[in-house]
C-alpha cells in the first residue's frame, strides 16, 4: 500500500513541476477547417478551395494533395490547364495550401478533402463541399443607336460576356451594368474613325458559347453619315459638301 502511494505522490511531483517550469507538449500537425464549408459559385467563373495546415515546423511543408468524392473514392484531382495549385504565405504555424480551378464547370460540384503527409503521416481534412450554379446563353443584339453607332449589347446571368469589333476602333466605349434582378449587360458602342468603313462585324464571346456570337451590320444601308469636305474653289464663295451616304447631298455656301 505505501508503495503505490509513493507512486502516485511522484506523478503529482512531476505533474506539478511540467506545469510550473511550462514544459509543452509534443506539436501535432492538423488541418483546421471549419465543421461546414461550402462553396457556391456560377458556371464560367472562378474558384479557390484553402487547406489550412497546422505546421510543426515552419521551414518545413508537407505535401498536399486534393481529391474528389465520387461514391466510396477518393479521386486525385490532378493539375491541368483549368486546375493549379500553390501555397499561400506561412503566418506563424499555419501555412494555407490552395487548389483553384478556372473556369468552373457544372461537373466540378461535389465534395472535395485534402491531405497533407507529414514524413509517414497523413492527415486528412474535413469536407468542402462545392456548387456550382449552371448559367444560360446571353441574349445578344447589334443595332445603330440613337446617334448612329452601331451598338452590340449582351444581357445575361453569371460570367460577363466579352464584345470585341471587326475592324478594330480606337474609339471604343464599353459599359457594364448590374441590373436589379442581379443579371449584367454589357453594352459596346463602336466609334466610327473610318469613313472608308461600311459595315463593322461584332464578336460576343461567353463560357456557354461554343463559338463566338458573330453578326455585322452594314452603315451605309442604316443611312450612318460620312462628311465629305471639299473645297470649292469660286471668285465669291467656299463651299463645304455632306454627302450622306452617298444619298443625299447637302451645300452651304459661306
Amino acid at each position: 500500500m505505501t508503495s503505490y502511494i509513493g507512486i502516485w505522490k511522484v506523478c503529482v511531483v512531476l505533474l506539478v513541476i511540467s506545469d510550473h517550469v511550462g514544459l509543452s507538449l509534443p506539436c501535432i500537425p492538423s488541418i483546421t477547417l471549419h465543421r461546414s464549408s461550402r462553396i457556391i459559385q456560377t458556371q464560367g467563373m472562378s474558384i479557390s478551395l484553402r487547406c489550412p495546415v497546422h505546421l510543426c515546423y515552419q521551414d518545413h511543408l508537407p505535401n498536399v494533395t486534393w481529391c474528389k468524392i465520387d461514391g466510396a473514392q477518393c479521386e486525385n484531382v490532378e493539375p491541368d490547364d483549368r486546375i493549379s495549385s500553390w501555397w499561400e504565405d506561412t503566418i506563424e504555424n499555419e501555412a494555407i495550401h490552395v487548389l483553384s480551378i478556372h473556369p468552373v464547370q457544372t461537373n466540378d460540384s461535389g465534395l472535395y478533402k485534402c491531405t497533407a503527409t507529414f514524413m509517414a503521416e497523413h492527415i486528412v481534412g474535413r469536407v468542402l463541399e462545392v456548387a456550382i450554379e449552371s448559367i444560360s446563353e446571353p441574349s445578344v443584339s447589334l443595332v445603330l443607336n440613337g446617334d448612329g453607332f452601331p451598338e452590340c449589347r449582351a444581357s445575361g446571368r453569371g460570367s460577363l460576356a466579352n464584345i470585341s469589333w471587326i475592324p478594330l476602333s480606337d474609339d471604343t466605349n464599353v459599359t457594364t451594368t448590374e441590373n436589379p434582378d442581379n443579371s449584367w449587360t454589357v453594352i459596346s458602342t463602336y466609334g466610327i474613325d473610318d469613313i472608308n468603313v461600311t459595315s463593322v462585324i461584332c464578336l460576343v464571346s461567353h463560357p456557354t458559347f461554343k463559338e463566338p456570337w458573330i453578326w455585322s451590320i452594314s452603315l451605309t444601308k442604316y443611312n450612318t453619315c460620312k462628311t465629305i469636305k471639299l473645297l470649292v474653289k469660286s471668285e465669291d464663295a467656299v463651299g463645304e459638301e455632306t454627302a450622306d451616304s452617298g444619298l443625299t447631298i447637302q451645300k452651304q455656301w459661306a
